[in-house]
């Protein structure tokens, strides 16, 4: 991840040690590691909170894809109804004509 050798490791150490001394080096030590766990569980919350989001958006996604779906095939089924509705008027203006020129025929 960091792109730190042997060498500038040391140099941290040395510096750090200079800086606080060989007593508070272990206190200094201790409160790097806690911040180290802060960071880390603030890091874990973060994860599992985006996991969630995105469970709970794909969830609606396919709640409303299914939404989507149901009105189409809900709009064909009306479309299918209503062209079998056009059709048998069609069925029955015919047979209506022909009754009506049958009759018109059998009056001559």
């Amino acid at each position: 991840m960091f792109d730190i050798g042997f060498g500038e490791i040391l140099l941290i150490v040395v510096a750090i040690l200079v800086m606080f001394g060989p007593d508070k080096l272990p206190e200094f030590a201790r409160m790097v590691g806690k911040g180290y766990g802060k960071i880390k569980d603030a890091q874990d919350t973060i994860k599992s909170q985006v996991s969630n989001l995105q469970k709970e958006m794909k969830f609606d996604a396919d709640l409303d894809l299914n939404e989507i779906l149901n009105d189409k095939k809900q709009n064909r089924r009306d479309q299918i109804v209503f062209s079998d509705f056009k059709q048998s008027q069609t069925d029955n203006s015919k047979i209506e004509t022909n009754t009506e020129n049958n009759e018109s025929k059998d009056k001559e």
